[in-house]
């Protein structure tokens, strides 16, 4: 440019950049193509380096002969003659790419550094040596340290001096690549607090590398709440443990100790009916008969209670069971109640599980003999199916029998609900919620589905992670 600042010269590659023609760049102010919001500050750095005979070096905006911005670095310098300056000569680089990267970092910075300030989790940024680089606003509440006391000073002041391990762990590493902490997720340990205390947190360890260095970036969690939790947790699943051995140690005396008197009642009475009983008349027959029967089903219902309470303590190791098997074997047990009925009973391929057999096949006898027990005028007809649904295995014990009505659904399964009396029905009332606790005891669940006249399906889940599969036999009879 001239001294005034008119351009005498632009080189080809000016124009290029900025889209302009030589005829409309050459004998006007060069600034004019820069971009309104910088020509002042141009002007006064311009001003300013003309004075002090300095090289104008600095980043404005131009504007495109599209109308769009394009970042430059300008460098102006006198042009000496004579001992003056006959004008100005400039170099203009485009650094648009440059300054668009430099934005999308500082976005990226500003992103990075907001998640950090709002972490929940104290994050802690150390270096090779565990000096602290970066201290988030969750680690100052965390630790009671602000991040401008934190930052330089070694990680140890954050864990008592008993748990000091960093530094040599950290050497380890480095030199070895052994994970003892680093990038193997979250384990327990103690920290430490500005003022001295301390507590449990749960801690995770990332590791990044710039060039040669190495970064750890610690994710810190105060676990003191979980802890207390779990202390809870554990002492009430202790002292309901310790309640229902007492429990079952009290059903088992009470059931031993009630035995005896039954068997003396039962026995005498008996030993009544046989040399008394041609002096009595009927109805006190009658009544000798009741007194019989009562002490008979009361032996059975404190065998079911008996059986129940211990059917956690007295349940065998889970291992595989051939459903199938279980199906042959209640059949068997149920051979002479089958042929007096009339009953059919048959079942879909099963498949072979992992699960305490002798509780299972109380299950299978329960739902299959109250199918025939529970009967209609028709002969019982008693189907055993299997499906696989929802990531388990869904047995159903189908039979047209008497069914129910839909409110007595929840209720079956209660201790000691029965629909029926004793005269229609026998039984303890026992059977459903002992099938009930073993099921759940396997991890699935049971209902049923029923309609009073149309018969009833009970319904019952295995998980199934332990099914092993499918035997080849269909057994029905």
């Amino acid at each position: 440019t001239d001294t005034q600042g008119k351009c005498t010269y632009t080189n080809p590659a000016f124009l290029r950049a900025s889209g302009i023609g030589r005829e409309q760049a050459e004998g006007k102010g060069w600034n004019e193509s820069i971009h309104p919001d910088d020509r002042e500050r141009l002007t006064t750095d311009w001003g300013h380096a003309a004075a002090k005979l300095t090289i104008l070096d600095g980043e404005y905006r131009f504007l495109h002969s599209d109308r769009t911005a394009v970042w430059a670095r300008i460098r102006v310098s006198g042009i000496q003659g004579s001992g003056e300056t006959n004008g100005y000569a400039g170099i203009v680089d485009d650094i648009t790419a440059h300054k668009q990267s430099e934005d999308l970092l500082r976005e990226s910075e500003a992103r990075a550094r907001a998640i950090l300030d709002n972490a929940v989790d104290a994050i802690i940024s150390i270096d090779e040596l565990g000096i602290i680089e970066r201290f988030n606003a969750s680690a100052e509440v965390l630790f009671g340290y602000g991040a401008g006391e934190a930052v330089g000073r070694n990680v140890d002041i954050l864990m008592p001096s008993s748990h000091y391990e960093h530094d040599t762990y950290l050497a380890d590493y480095c030199e070895t690549g052994e994970k003892k902490i680093i990038g193997i997720g979250g384990r327990e340990v103690i920290a430490q607090r500005k003022d001295g205390t301390t507590f449990p947190a749960e801690l995770a360890v990332t590791e990044f590398c710039f060039g040669n260095q190495r970064r750890f970036t610690g994710f810190l969690r105060d676990i003191t709440m979980r802890k207390k939790v779990e202390a809870i947790v554990r002492k009430q699943s202790q002292d309901l443990a310790r309640s229902n051995l007492d429990l079952e140690r009290y059903a088992f005396v009470a059931s031993h100790d009630l035995q005896e008197p039954l068997r003396m009642i039962g026995s005498y009475l008996e030993l009544l009916n046989l040399e008394y009983g041609d002096r009595l008349d009927d109805e006190a027959r009658g009544y000798i008969a009741y007194a019989v029967d009562g002490a008979a089903r009361m032996k059975c219902l404190i065998n079911d209670l008996m059986a129940y309470s211990r059917l956690e303590s007295q349940g065998k190791a889970m291992q595989s069971t051939s459903v199938n098997s279980l199906f042959d074997d209640v059949q068997a047990d149920l051979q002479l109640r089958i042929a007096e009925t009339g009953a059919v009973v048959t079942s879909d391929r099963m498949p072979t599980v992992t699960a305490d057999g002798s509780q299972l096949k109380l299950v299978l006898q329960n739902l299959i003999g109250n199918a025939i027990k529970f009967r209609g005028a028709k002969a019982p007809r008693v189907h055993l199916a299997v499906v696989q649904a929802d990531g388990e295995w869904r047995f159903s014990v189908q039979d047209n029998g008497i069914g129910m009505k839909a409110q007595d659904n929840e209720r079956i399964f209660v201790m000691f609900q029965r629909l029926h009396n004793m005269a229609e029905y026998s039984g303890t009332g026992i059977g459903l919620t002992t099938c009930k606790r073993v099921v759940e005891r396997h991890g699935g669940r049971i209902w049923v589905e029923s309609e009073l006249g149309h018969g009833s399906t009970f319904f019952f889940t295995l998980p199934y992670s332990n099914a092993i599969g499918l035997e080849t036999e269909v057994l029905s009879n």
